[in-house]
């Protein structure tokens, strides 16, 4: 027994003193660094910002970027230049050489590593030029840029023989960036050019929260989706189990005839069983603005295209607690199309033809198990685990979201008025809290009303017979106006 242990010890020690020594082969992650390049203005005792300067990583001429108008810039980098010096060279299109050049060395424990990605705060660079001196012009940095990420073979003969970074630049960067709508002869129809894109703007809307979205963005049953009693076919998306604890069938339909549609029909056999049947669509669009290397700016619309498919089974027990307890599953497919801008767009005259964009597809399954208790008449709670496998869906820049959660509701019932509350914990989400009431003014009609906590959402909605209307407001989707069916029977 004691050999075993000295052997065991020798194997953790040999493994601490490896990483020591090669950290590199401990660390396979992207680490993006970071920093901040400064200059003097004219009459100015504090440095300020400096844009378009580029600065270049010398081993890895193709990750370089230029600084923004706060003069920020991030390099993108493997995790094997961990341990190893680097050279870092800030460039413009005035000088032959550098304007200045720094030397760094990234250890491990320098990483500040999150759920975002790994960066390195590199110290600021205070440029001693003034800035009218080294700050350049915007659409030659972008052409120089593109010669370094596109073409580092003849930006390293750049750096090495000190060639005028002007010339012959637009010859070399001809290939990427076209002619841009190069004119026409008569009679003859434009040559359609391309454009590299040099950046794009950032998405606002979140991809992978379909199930949040449906039950918070465009929710007409807030406050009661875990104890649905007056909207009993919503059950198979949140809460199973309540479907055998009605004493109706119902079909409900919900659109607002462009970007979000929900169906679902949910029906009792023998006042025991549960059946239910769910549809969930939601699609996002958003204009997208790209930057080329010409300088121009041009947008687009793109889309994210998301879909759930349920199936549910309860069963209603009766003899087991005071009241009624039931419980239930659900089967449930997530499928995803994410348009994802690529790097080229294809010009006309000058003018945006179409803007090339590569489709990502994700389909996954999962299950939630829910109970109902409904203690009396008045009272009902409800709990639901969700998403139990833990599947996951994807955002653009290839992180992934898990679904999986566990809600908690309640309600209760005062003559024909109901309040009700919905707690749920996502695990990559965090908290949510909704809380809703309705009330029966007269037969046949239905006014609720709800917030919920997250999304910021304000929720009114009014029925009368089979049909529905529900205003809602948000800060992801705005305004949103749903019109829908409730059939009973």
């Amino acid at each position: 027994m004691k050999k075993q242990t000295v052997t065991n010890s020798g194997v953790v020690v040999t493994i601490i003193f490896l990483m020591c020594l090669f950290p590199q082969l401990s660390y396979s992650k992207t680490i993006r660094l970071q920093g901040y390049v400064k200059c003097i203005k004219k009459d100015d005792r504090a440095p300020n910002p400096a844009k378009y300067i580029l600065v270049v990583p010398e081993k890895y001429l193709n990750k370089s970027d230029l600084t923004d108008d706060k003069g920020c810039y991030y390099i993108f980098l493997p995790g094997k230049v961990i341990g190893e010096k680097l050279t870092l060279q800030y460039r413009n299109s005035k000088s032959e050489k550098e304007i200045h050049k720094k030397d760094i060395k990234i250890w491990a424990d320098e990483i500040d590593c999150t759920e975002d990605g790994c960066v390195k705060y590199l110290e600021r660079v205070v440029l001693e030029p003034h800035c009218i001196e080294v700050e350049d012009d915007e659409k030659d940095m972008l052409r120089l840029l593109e010669l370094f990420r596109k073409k580092p073979e003849e930006a390293s003969a750049l750096l090495k023989y000190g060639t005028p970074v002007t010339a012959g630049l637009t010859s070399s960067l001809l290939p990427f960036i076209g002619g841009l709508g190069a004119a026409a002869g008569p009679g003859e129809e434009p040559t359609p050019t391309t454009a590299n894109v040099v950046r794009v703007s950032q998405k606002t809307i979140k991809d992978g929260e379909l199930l949040s979205y449906g039950m918070s963005a465009f929710s007409d049953n807030m406050g009661f989706n875990f104890t649905p009693k007056r909207n009993i076919a919503e059950a198979v998306f949140w809460n199973p189990s309540a479907i055998a604890m009605s004493y109706f069938n119902q079909v409900s339909g919900y659109t607002d005839f462009e970007d979000f549609h929900r169906a679902s029909v949910a029906f009792t056999i023998k006042d025991i069983f549960g059946i239910g049947l769910g549809y969930l669509h939601l699609r996002h669009k958003e204009k997208r603005t790209a930057l080329v290397g010409t300088g121009e700016t041009f947008s687009d619309t793109f889309e994210t295209n998301e879909d759930g498919m349920f199936i549910s089974a309860s069963i209603l027990f009766k003899n087991i607690l005071p009241g009624f307890f039931s419980t239930g599953m659900t089967i449930k497919r997530l499928s995803q199309t994410l348009q994802i801008p690529g790097n080229v767009i294809y010009m006309d005259s000058g003018k945006l033809k179409s803007w090339e964009h590569e489709e990502e597809e994700n389909t996954v399954y999962d299950f939630d198990i829910g109970v109902t208790y409904q203690l009396n008449k008045a009272a009902t709670l409800g709990m639901n685990l969700m998403n139990i496998a833990g599947s996951k869906l994807k955002s653009e820049n290839d992180s992934e979201k898990i679904q999986r959660a566990i809600g908690i509701g309640g309600a209760y019932q005062w003559k024909r008025l109901q309040i009700g509350t919905d707690i749920i914990h996502r695990e990559d989400e965090g908290a949510d809290i909704a809380f809703g009431a309705n009330v029966v003014p007269f037969n046949l009609a239905l006014i609720q009303a709800g917030y919920d906590t997250t999304y910021h959402t304000y929720s009114l909605g009014l029925k009368y017979w089979w049909l529905s209307y529900t205003y809602n407001s948000n800060d992801e989707f705005g305004t949103s106006h749903l019109f829908g069916i409730n059939i009973k029977f």
